[in-house]
């Protein structure tokens, strides 16, 4: 169930722009996981190179730069979402009622224990919270 919440705040607030920090599931000569370094070049979307990390059985490697016509992106899978994203997100949404929204601020940040963590390395309250924010809208 707790991952099945983490996941609905991820579809709901998560960048899914393939910039730093980025994590995607991508084909080049194995199935592999990564996260975005960088993006050398950006003339347009039809020519980018991006340098990633990839991710096997917990270990990190760097890769070398890759052209786009040398990877198959499977998925974009998210940038890590943060307590500044859950609060830009709900201050958008609800910015008229300003004493709700001032609260539930209050509230979030008194939760998010950990603050340079992400959502998955949070309280089980913190999630709940932040999931019921985001399905109550």
């Amino acid at each position: 169930m707790k991952e099945d919440k983490i996941k609905a705040i991820y579809e709901k607030i998560a960048d899914k722009t393939l910039s730093f920090g980025c994590r995607i599931r991508y084909i080049r000569e194995h199935s592999n996981e990564g996260v975005v370094i960088r993006k050398v070049k950006n003339y347009n979307e039809k020519s980018w190179e991006i340098q990633l990390c990839r991710i096997y059985d917990n270990w990190i490697f760097a890769d070398f730069v890759i052209k786009k016509h040398q990877i198959t992106i499977l998925d974009i899978i998210w940038h890590p979402v943060m307590i500044w994203d859950i609060l830009a997100y709900y201050k958008y949404i609800d910015w008229n009622d300003y004493p709700t929204w001032f609260n539930i601020t209050i509230e979030i940040v008194e939760i998010w224990k950990q603050k340079r963590l992400s959502i998955e390395e949070q309280s089980e309250e913190c999630i709940n919270y932040i999931y019921n924010l985001i399905t109550n809208e």
